[in-house]
């Protein structure tokens, strides 16, 4: 499984996910509201130690179309964000992590970033929302 893949499935458990909705990977379609898990750039390896196990980053952003008509709904918006940041410091700590394949370990999810409105529709009734984040992981040799 790929660590999108895993990504993927793991952030679909988050409990202030709307029910029901699809979690994509790079792309946000259309429809409000949906979700879209999206790699960036970013360094791999960050160390090696004396055996040769890397210790690893994957840096993603989580996106999502979401109805940005009024205060409300930019102000519920803003609390997911704020929400699904805490869920994966919590996660950290309990240390509830992405399943990643045979000899690479999760040792850490979190937030590198606010969550802010990256971009409305034509008609502002709908907008994409970013949040950067990261995944830590052991590669064991």
């Amino acid at each position: 499984m790929s660590i999108i893949n895993a990504l993927q499935t793991y952030i679909k458990t988050c409990p202030n996910l709307k029910a029901l909705t699809e979690v994509h990977v790079d792309e946000v379609d259309g429809d409000v509201v949906n979700y879209s898990i999206s790699p960036l750039a970013g360094d791999i390896i960050v160390k090696t130690d004396v055996v040769g196990n890397t210790y690893r980053e994957f840096p993603f952003s989580l996106l999502s179309r979401e109805y940005t008509v009024d205060d409300l709904n930019r102000l519920a918006n803003n609390g997911f964000y704020q929400d699904f940041s805490s869920w994966m410091e919590t996660q950290t700590r309990l240390e509830v992590l992405p399943l990643l394949d045979v000899g690479q370990v999760s040792t850490k999810i979190e937030a590198t970033s606010w969550g802010y409105l990256f971009g409305v529709d034509e008609n502002a009734t709908s907008g994409v929302y970013q949040i950067n984040c990261k995944l830590y992981y052991k590669q064991e040799v």
